[in-house]
């Protein structure tokens, strides 16, 4: 199965000017298999996810990393806007972009290892 998305030409461009990105292959055209994938090239001791469909605020990463090395937690995050094109992706992005379907604009959300 091949994924057919602008994405990927998206990303080649970001590429030229940053040479520390790294475009890996989702196979399986899914969230989970693409994290998988990402999670197995993993090479640096933090990882930022950000998905397609997706803006953040400039400082979104440089608040994710201070929160994640400030209070040591395994696991930092905090609100993202999904963009989506078209009825669905309208509504999927919706609902992903309100309290129900995310967390409090903000907010930055920890998850700490049990013990």
């Amino acid at each position: 199965m091949e994924c057919r998305q602008i994405t990927p030409q998206i990303i080649a461009e970001y590429m030229f000017h940053h040479p520390n990105l790294k475009l890996l292959n989702n196979t399986g055209c899914i969230v989970p298999t693409g994290l998988n994938a990402a999670l197995r090239y993993d090479c640096g001791d933090i990882i930022v996810r950000v998905d397609g469909h997706t803006c953040i605020e400039p400082d979104y990463v440089s608040q994710c990393v201070h929160a994640l090395r400030e209070s040591g937690a395994e696991n930092v995050g905090g609100k993202m806007t999904a963009i989506g094109e078209g009825l669905l992706g309208q509504a999927v992005a919706v609902a992903t972009s309100t309290s129900f379907g995310s967390v409090e604009p903000d907010s930055i959300i920890l998850t700490k290892k049990n013990g």
